[in-house]
């Protein structure tokens, strides 16, 4: 396997929706996913815990210092109670989807995690973030996503709600960055305040620690 870094990723309709087109440069797109070399073409290969190294190493990169950081969770079968009892034992503040869908319908239900619904949180904090990931296998079928904000959400539940619908420039523009996991390949990140440099060197030193190839790319999708 190989790591393959886009600068610009080209919108696409796998993990998330968006309502800008292709040509849009107003805001940037980065992507680093993992990929077959030539030679796993022919052998065949299979993606390990390089993964979840891979996802928790760029979100990190991703975070911006002192931001307020937002979850949409999305435990799969069986796991949803378990994640409920975690989050009340970590203090963190959450919403469950269910408990929201009572006072607004939902209207964007293209994408469903497999169990009982996605889980809102707030005030993220880091020290829980790997056990999302090592303890749960919802998010390689649907994706959990990352917001950071400069500022407090107001209404942080609704944001994080409309989240699965299209994503749109204008909630873009009132946070630094939205990031999300593509299942198990690869990891994505999207916005106004995208520090692309910073990324690109997050990735190199990802390659090296991986003992992996890094390609980097312009553009393209990395699928």
């Amino acid at each position: 396997m190989k790591l393959l870094f886009t600068k610009k990723t080209l919108p696409h309709d796998q993990c998330i929706k968006v309502r800008w087109p292709p040509e849009d440069r107003d805001l940037s797109w980065v992507s680093l996913f993992l990929v077959p070399t030539e030679e796993d073409k022919r052998k065949g290969w299979s993606v390990g815990t390089e993964s979840k190294e891979t996802f928790l190493e760029f979100l990190r990169a991703c975070t911006p210092p002192n931001s307020y950081t937002y979850a949409l969770l999305a435990p799969g079968d069986h796991e949803h109670g378990r994640m409920l009892n975690d989050l009340r034992a970590s203090g963190l503040r959450y919403m469950e989807e269910k408990g929201l869908a009572r006072k607004k319908r939902l209207l964007h239900n293209w994408l469903k995690p497999t169990g009982e619904g996605y889980i809102y949180v707030s005030g993220v904090d880091w020290r829980f973030v790997p056990s999302w990931f090592e303890n749960y296998i919802g998010w390689t079928s649907v994706p959990y996503m990352f917001v950071f904000s400069s500022k407090p959400l107001e209404n942080w539940e609704k944001e994080l709600m409309n989240l699965k619908g299209p994503i749109v420039k204008e909630f873009l523009r009132k946070v630094e960055l939205l990031v999300w996991n593509h299942f198990d390949h690869g990891i994505e990140a999207a916005g106004f305040h995208v520090r692309i440099g910073e990324l690109e060197a997050a990735a190199r030193d990802l390659s090296q620690k991986l003992n992996m190839a890094l390609e980097v790319r312009e553009t393209g999708q990395p699928f």
